[in-house]
């Protein structure tokens, strides 16, 4: 059977109260909630700030897996206290073991739809026992609804080319180690106690600052150099342009519309980070986006951006690779 497509599954709720779920973490999850907006209102969806006030629940898209714990607890929750409220994960890559997933939908009585942005994700679904109805669909990524749209428009008019931009991540996808949500480090024990008590409104700017700072000193990594060498080699008219290479999904780096503006802004983009590659893509950047330790970059290209001429699927070298368009990607 084909999975349900989005549209098909939000049009009975045309005109009907829906509650969205934000799901907290970096800039390329701004750029989710972004897209997920514009599909409420080109969906004619009334948005209501409360679940109870909803007839229709959303949980954002994300990366769903046993790192994050709050995807399993956003279910849970909205389980035990709505189960009677339809629930709707839009499109987001699933991963996790079996049983603690599954279970956070029991009591539920109103059927659950979970939204793959990939068919690996598909997959993995469909081998997978829920005690109650759960439904899956396959669609785009939620960004994918700001092709066209005119903030993309506008960023696309304003963009002068400035650098070379690299984005290799540097969270706990990654490594484990640490979190999106952890701020920099301000040494000493009153500098701490300042910062502690400080209003975030005022000390994000001088995070920032430092971060950036911190960026510019660091040595090229090996794949920041395998990229300024394929420039070198595939676009030699922007070979000038210097590296700026920096984590700038984190928020301790740059805010949502500093993040836009750098992408914006590039000649060429390298990144492991999907939605830095996505609005990169969007905005007709060559864009090279490195297939990551599983399958959900992979999983999105094949899905969403094989088409896109400007976008490469490439290894840390910087090599291009075609996608495995059957079975589940290592």
């Amino acid at each position: 059977m084909k999975p349900t497509d989005l549209r098909t599954a939000l049009r009975p709720y045309r005109g009907r109260p829906v509650y969205l779920e934000a799901v907290a973490g970096n800039n390329g999850d701004d750029l989710i909630m972004r897209g997920a907006e514009r599909a409420l209102d080109r969906l004619e969806l009334e948005r209501v700030d409360t679940p109870d006030r909803a007839e229709l629940i959303l949980i954002n898209g994300s990366f769903k897996s046993d790192f994050w714990p709050m995807a399993i607890e956003q279910i849970r929750s909205h389980s035990e206290r709505f189960p009677d409220t339809p629930l709707v994960v839009l499109p987001s890559t699933y991963l996790f073991k079996p049983g603690a997933f599954e279970a956070a939908f029991a009591g539920r009585r109103a059927p659950a739809h979970l939204f793959c942005r990939e068919r690996y994700s598909l997959r993995h679904l469909q081998g997978k026992k829920f005690p109650v109805e759960v439904r899956l669909g396959l669609d785009d990524d939620m960004a994918f609804w700001l092709r066209g749209s005119g903030w993309i428009k506008r960023l696309r008019e304003r963009a002068r080319e400035r650098h070379l931009l690299v984005v290799e991540r540097a969270d706990h996808e990654r490594s484990t180690a640490g979190t999106d949500s952890q701020p920099a480090s301000v040494s000493g024990s009153l500098a701490s106690t300042v910062y502690r008590r400080t209003p975030a409104a005022l000390t994000q700017p001088v995070v920032n600052l430092i971060e950036r700072h911190r960026a510019r000193r660091r040595p090229l990594t090996p794949f920041a150099r395998a990229a300024r060498k394929m420039v070198e080699h595939e676009y030699p008219d922007k070979v000038s342009l210097p590296v700026l290479a920096a984590d700038i999904a984190r928020r301790r780096y740059t805010n949502f519309d500093g993040y836009a503006r750098l992408i914006a802004e590039s000649g060429v983009v390298f990144t492991s980070r999907m939605h830095v590659g996505v609005l990169g893509g969007l905005l007709g950047k060559p864009t090279y986006l490195v297939q990551g330790s599983h399958y959900k970059i992979v999983g999105v290209y094949e899905q969403s951006l094989d088409e896109l001429p400007n976008v490469t699927l490439v290894d840390r070298e910087c090599r291009v690779i075609e996608p495995a368009l059957e079975g589940t990607p290592a």
